[in-house]
């Protein structure tokens, strides 16, 4: 058997720095204790900074959009802002914040006419015309949830301007853009018409079931359905 040897100081000393070893995990465990309470604790306070500053930053972005629809009269520019409200009228929870910041008035001014800048390119100014009039009746359609946002969104001019679209397939020569469109237009008075007798009513006395009805003839499905729903409600 192998002796240890070594002086009575050196022996103090082993003993000590062995004591110290047994003692280093406990005071890691309770660091770690300390540090993961911590961490709990600052965890409670992040969501709330977060959300509040999330609700800034959104808000912010959607005013940056109905500003650029509000003063661009350029057709990229004004389809881009319109595509963005889009994808943030698909979160239900955004529908508060798109209304408070001014998105329906914006949406209402492009679909009274186009705002763009005249260029050569007829055609080109006449698909994004389309494109940007059906983007907008898609998020009036998503945002008409609720009877408070179907009355402001009445209010704001909308439903006079949809019934009008109704009919741009008699001064318009017929094509997909087009077909698009007047789903997207009918799809939103059907949303708007919800419950609401007197928008029914408006309905018919501008004139709209007629040409609901002629669109049933178009060979798309999809259209004829919204229109077919649209003219049912209102008959």
């Amino acid at each position: 058997m192998k002796s240890f040897s070594g002086t009575k100081g050196e022996e103090v000393g082993n003993w000590n720095s062995m004591e110290t070893l047994r003692q280093k995990p406990q005071n890691l465990k309770r660091k770690l204790e300390q540090d993961f309470t911590e961490d709990q604790r600052n965890c409670k306070k992040i969501p709330y900074i977060s959300s509040q500053q999330s609700l800034v930053d959104f808000n912010a972005e959607v005013l940056q959009e109905v500003y650029l629809l509000n003063s661009s009269s350029y057709p990229k520019a004004i389809k881009k802002a319109v595509d963005a409200l889009g994808e943030y009228a698909q979160n239900e929870d955004n529908m508060d914040s798109l209304i408070k910041c001014g998105v329906v008035p914006a949406l209402v001014r492009h679909l009274e006419g186009p705002c763009f800048l005249e260029d050569d390119a007829n055609n080109v100014i006449q698909s994004y015309e389309f494109e940007v009039e059906k983007g907008c009746a898609f998020v009036l359609r998503l945002l008409a949830i609720t009877q408070e946002h179907r009355q402001l969104i009445v209010d704001a001019g909308a439903l006079f301007c949809l019934v009008n679209l109704l009919k741009r397939h008699k001064i318009s020569a017929i094509s997909h853009p087009l077909i698009d469109l007047l789903r997207r237009v009918a799809d939103a008075i059907t949303n708007l018409a919800h419950e609401n007798t007197s928008i029914k009513t408006f309905v018919r006395m501008e004139d709209g079931i007629p040409p609901l009805v002629e669109l049933l003839e178009f060979n798309d499905t999809n259209t004829k359905g919204s229109c077919k729903g649209l003219a049912n409600s209102c008959i």
